[in-house]
């Protein structure tokens, strides 16, 4: 695949994660802030907000993966 190549070429580090339950974790509060209201939503029952499923797992994989080198601090609600 083209990726493996440019990942080689630039030597870019890749950390493989599994995403297995990724966009049902609760990013801001911990564990117990929040649940899957539906397909493709969250909902933090603290703040009372809806976020997107997808955003929620992308977030939860990088703080996962690698905290300090990729710079993620927070999720901006």
């Amino acid at each position: 695949m083209r990726i493996y190549e440019v990942v080689e070429e630039y030597r870019i580090i890749v950390i493989y994660v599994n995403e297995a339950y990724a966009s049902s974790k609760r990013p801001v509060h911990g564990d117990g802030c929040g649940k899957r209201i539906k397909r493709g939503l969250f909902k933090c029952t603290i703040l009372n907000k809806v976020f997107s499923a997808d955003l929620v797992g992308t977030y939860n994989i990088l703080i996962t993966s690698s905290p300090h080198g990729i710079g993620v601090t927070s999720l901006k609600t």
